[in-house]
């Protein structure tokens, strides 16, 4: 009796190995890890699955913008840029008013391709101000005009990142023009706290509300800032992932993890970023799924995402990001060395993010891995209970 007592012994530490060994899998297979990694990961799995295989059938702005990312990214596809030059360099030549690479001013995409064209161009290393016989800076003054109040607006993030890049272009008034197009959408209302574009979203909030930052010293637009990055947290579910369309969204999670990380909230862009984990795709290595399936923008937004968390502990042009980490210079003395912090320093002097710091279920298990720690659990308590009644009727014996 006593050796089918230790038997019975050995099979319930042997099942709580199998529980906790469960356990831990399940939750190694929900982390995160180094941000530059993910991004590395992210950027090259989009552009061998996704942006190197469109570009044979043709190119749109839409692609010049991705590749834009995949290049500040880091990644390496010499075949892709080259072809992308080509249609540029052919577009810009014979450019016209009409648009450029499938854009309009009709539907307010002029001020959008051209600002995701000059972003590209800059990565690549070209003077946009003189690329085939055209200044583009010029060029993008006159789409934003031309495209109104039909404008996307998506493009103000792009068209403000081309202002403070081409500082040396006399851009007049439009840096303005640009914040009081966003301001002027701006709503508080039952429907949402922000952007106002076919509704309010995460998505809109992390898009186009986020490009305030930069002036965020005017008390009306930390307001704005504040109200809706507060808002998008409100939509936060126990995992800590952002609900939209009525389930946890992985675009909706990855742009508020850029709307965290341009805000200087660090402690909330991390938990979205541990959030981004359970939205990873168990077929493809660096893909985003969007309802089960590899997604192309669910991929995408990833990139937007964690472009602008790696920029927020590194700096990046493209981006106002609160939180810029500056390098200590030969003349910082030890006092103001002991007296910084790097999660404090700010590119500007500007009020720290008031949002309640996120405290997301970051090593919640996908429902398969939960079907499997129910199952080892009820193996366990099996065992343990045949345990204590083999050990009962070894008493009364």
């Amino acid at each position: 009796m006593k050796k089918r007592l230790v038997s019975m012994m050995t099979a319930f530490v042997l099942s709580l190995v199998l529980v906790f060994g469960t356990m831990t899998s399940a939750f190694a297979e929900e982390s995160m890890g180094d941000v530059a990694d993910e991004l590395s990961a992210t950027a090259n799995a989009y552009m061998e699955n996704y942006l190197a295989p469109s570009v044979e059938d043709g190119i749109g702005y839409a692609q010049v913008l991705a590749a834009a990312l995949c290049l500040k990214s880091g990644v390496e596809a010499d075949e892709v840029y080259a072809t992308i030059d080509e249609a540029l360099a052919d577009a810009i030549s014979n450019y016209s008013e009409g648009g450029i690479l499938g854009s309009s001013p009709e539907y307010g995409t002029t001020a959008y391709a051209l600002a995701a064209t000059i972003l590209y161009l800059e990565e690549r290393g070209v003077d946009v101000t003189d690329y085939e016989g055209q200044d583009l800076t010029a060029l993008l003054k006159e789409a934003y005009a031309a495209d109104g109040t039909a404008i996307n607006p998506y493009a103000y993030q792009l068209v403000l990142a081309v202002i403070n890049n081409e500082a040396d272009t006399d851009w007049g008034t439009l840096k303005d023009t640009v914040k009081e197009a966003i301001v002027a959408g701006y709503v508080d209302g039952d429907t949402g706290t922000g952007y106002d574009y076919w509704g309010v979203s995460a998505d809109n909030n992390g898009m186009v509300i986020a490009a305030l930052v930069e002036f965020l010293d005017e008390d009306e637009i930390s307001d704005i800032l504040q109200s809706s990055f507060d808002w998008v947290y409100s939509l936060n579910d126990e995992s800590g992932a952002v609900v939209s369309w009525g389930a946890a969204n992985p675009d909706s999670t990855a742009l508020a993890l850029k709307f965290a990380a341009q805000f200087g909230a660090a402690d909330t862009a991390e938990a979205y970023y541990q959030a981004l984990a359970q939205f990873k795709s168990a077929n493809t290595e660096g893909l985003y799924i969007y309802g089960g399936e590899d997604s192309s923008f669910s991929t995408l937004d990833a990139i937007w995402g964690l472009l602008a968390y790696n920029a927020s502990n590194e700096g990046i042009y493209w981006y106002t990001i609160v939180n810029v980490t500056e390098e200590e210079t030969e003349e910082d003395t030890e006092e103001d060395v002991e007296e910084e912090t790097v999660e404090e320093t700010t590119a500007t002097s500007t009020p720290t993010p008031t949002v309640t710091t996120a405290v997301a279920s970051t090593d919640s298990p996908s429902t398969g891995d939960a079907d499997m720690l129910y199952v080892a659990f009820g193996f366990a308590a099996v065992l343990g209970l045949g345990v204590l009644t083999m050990k009962k009727r070894e008493e009364n014996l």
